[in-house]
């Protein structure tokens, strides 16, 4: 199994773009949109949805008759998504980790546990990929559950995970066990900025990675470590791309780019 992920420093980079297009021209894999707050990969990979399914986490809910008001649970809660408050624990849900502490450490076991809803995942296909989207229930505090249980969908063989922006926790879950990771950035100060970012991540985390400037152009940032292609900036691609359309599909100058990222990534990742 290989898992390519695909990052940006910061939202508008063209993530998207790049982790669509990889897919189709790589053929039979699995796309993975992981970036749940905004997932959009589907405008572009847009098959018909197979299944469905909801994305639970266990709140803890505190009985009341059986807790003598001992704190132990606060205690040991670092998230302080847990308070005694005049004679009753109160449980701060958006907060909470979910990490099931609290009942292990409550001596009365006053503490039980209920499914809250944060997100969904849906199942499709798009001609020989196969499409994971997960989206994150609004207001929701946290997409690592959302992320987590996209990724439970990866299949043998190629996995392109389409990554949140940044390098926030979300970004952490979606990377773990990533076999190579491409960043995609722009011409732009702002841009290489955020890309110093995530490469440092990478580099504390030891993955390896190569960069794709997307929109290349004459700028007074230049790229120039571990760049594996450069994709230029065109108008007919930018209305392609607002249609929802696949620049591989109508471009072969596009095809011809992907189809190098694709022969790198067998190079550098056994895909």
């Amino acid at each position: 199994m290989a898992k390519i992920a695909i990052l940006s420093g910061k939202g508008g980079t063209g993530k998207t773009f790049v982790a669509t297009n990889l897919a189709r021209i790589a053929g039979k894999c699995t796309y993975l949109d992981c970036d749940v707050e905004e997932p959009n990969g589907n405008i572009f990979l847009n098959g018909p949805i197979t299944k469905t399914c909801d994305v639970t986490v266990k709140i803890p809910v505190v009985d009341k008759k059986k807790c003598d008001g001992c704190r132990e649970c606060v205690s040991f809660c670092r998230f302080n998504a847990l308070a005694y408050l005049y004679d009753r624990i109160l449980v701060f849900k958006n907060i909470c980790h979910n990490c099931g502490g609290c009942a292990l450490v409550c001596p009365n076991g006053a503490i039980s546990y209920e499914n809250i809803k944060v997100g969904e995942v849906t199942i499709g296909q798009y001609l020989d990929t196969m499409v994971v989207t997960g989206t994150m229930k609004v207001g929701t505090e946290s997409a690592v559950s959302t992320v987590a249980t996209t990724l439970e969908n990866a299949q043998p063989g190629l996995n392109i995970i389409d990554c949140p922006p940044g390098t926030a926790c979300s970004v952490m879950e979606a990377i773990e066990d990533a076999s190579y990771c491409i960043i995609v950035v722009e011409p732009t100060l702002f841009s290489y900025h955020n890309y110093l970012m995530v490469k440092e991540l990478l580099e504390k985390l030891k993955l390896p990675y190569g960069l794709v400037v997307n929109k290349d152009m004459e700028s007074t940032v230049e790229y120039t470590d571990n760049v594996i292609a450069r994709i230029p900036y065109q108008k007919e691609i930018g209305m392609l791309v607002a249609s929802g359309k696949l620049a591989v599909e109508h471009s072969d100058e596009y095809k011809g780019i992907f189809m190098d990222i694709l022969d790198t990534l067998r190079r550098e990742a056994n895909v």
